[in-house]
């Protein structure tokens, strides 16, 4: 029987971006229908005020979304496969998402757009620590804001290409397809904070 784990986050508060009013929540109610809906082995949820977290090896990490606490859970947790041929693995991030450098980035509650590349997440790291745990379906689900909600910015998903065999689902190509709005219309739904999960 196939195993199914998830890594939740949810980013509201934010120290050098605009803070978002749902994007915890939702990162609260896809770990609550993860666990007890699709019946989820583990969920590791990463919140304002979830609490701490096991690796797996006897340390624990911090649940505030933070850069340090994201990076050290993804380095120990996948530090060595836990996970086998037919286990699911989802990784869902709701919060601020940017474009830097010709790379997707996922900005952690203390992101700094001064140091981008030293304070926020890459897809592409993600994507390779997550291939390390074994499993061999992988899903991204990132529901992020692009460029701090700036119009006309390219909008990450642009990294898909990099990811092998990561299924890698973006929140805004979803109301797209299911809405049938264009990009234009889509970037005013980004820019009013539209959130899928509101209905």
């Amino acid at each position: 029987m196939s195993r199914n784990f998830a890594v939740v986050i949810g980013n509201n508060q934010y120290d050098f971006f605009v803070s978002l009013k749902y994007a915890k929540r939702d990162a609260e109610l896809v770990s609550q229908f993860l666990l007890n809906e699709a019946m989820f082995d583990q969920v590791y949820l990463f919140s304002d005020d979830s609490p701490d977290i096991s690796t797996g090896n006897g340390s624990f990490v911090s649940s505030r979304p933070y850069y340090a606490n994201l990076s050290r859970f993804l380095s120990l947790r996948f530090e060595q496969p836990f996970l086998s041929e037919g286990d699911n693995l989802w990784f869902f991030f709701a919060g601020h998402g940017l474009r830097f450098n010709d790379q997707d980035f996922l900005i952690p509650s203390d992101g700094d757009p001064s140091g981008v590349e030293e304070t926020a997440l890459s897809v592409r790291v993600i994507a390779e620590r997550l291939r390390r745990s074994g499993a061999d379906n992988i899903l991204l689900f990132i529901d992020a804001c692009r460029n701090d909600g700036a119009r006309g910015a390219i909008g990450i998903g642009q990294d898909a290409k990099y990811l092998g065999k990561i299924n890698y689902i973006l929140a805004s190509k979803i109301v797209q397809h299911f809405f049938n709005v264009s990009e234009e219309a889509l970037s005013v739904f980004i820019g009013a904070k539209f959130n899928p999960f509101i209905f």
